[in-house]
């Protein structure tokens, strides 16, 4: 009989499929405009996934963290996308483009940390790691708020992204064609 999934694992799998369409757009524009931090940001997101499929507990944490960082990664491609010289950013929002990358970072050692086996050692630091998750929930809060502050219509920002990035994979498709 196959393994009933948990509604954890449920939502973190769509979280998942939702965070994909993000992170191959950034990595698009990241290709196009080379902007500082993106490239740094979607590679921590991939790693931050697969130590999430494979992880065998706090499986609900993982789903809140990655829920907040899918919502933060259509906010900046909303950024990239609004601003005056597309793909450029100002010094300051590149400072805050930094920070988030310190609390995916923080997050990515969050959950390492917590797969750890051992039940002792995993005792003796469940202050530390309380605290390093305040931390994360902190920082993406910040992350949230200032992004969503430029960036009014989310939910337009995630059409529009998915619309990209079916235009991109036919624009690179489009190269593979021989020419005649």
């Amino acid at each position: 009989m196959p393994r009933q999934t948990t509604v954890s694992v449920d939502r973190l799998n769509g979280i998942i499929a939702c965070l994909v369409p993000a992170i191959t757009v950034l990595r698009d524009l990241h290709g196009v405009f080379e902007t500082p931090f993106i490239q740094v940001i979607v590679e921590t997101t991939l790693s931050l996934i697969n130590t999430v499929k494979t992880a065998k507990r706090n499986k609900s944490e993982s789903a809140e963290l990655l829920e907040n960082i899918h919502e933060i990664l259509y906010c900046i491609i909303g950024i990239l996308l609004k601003s005056e010289n597309v793909g450029s950013l100002p010094p300051a929002m590149l400072e805050h483009l930094g920070r988030f990358t310190h609390t995916i970072n923080q997050i990515y050692t969050f959950i390492e940390a917590r797969q750890d086996r051992n039940t002792i050692q995993n005792l003796l630091r469940r202050s530390e790691m309380n605290t390093l998750l305040q931390d994360c929930r902190a920082g993406l809060q910040q992350a949230s708020e200032i992004f969503k502050a430029i960036v009014i219509d989310v939910p337009e920002v995630k059409s529009f992204a998915k619309q990209l990035q079916l235009i991109l994979h036919f624009a690179i498709k489009a190269q593979d064609i021989p020419r005649a």
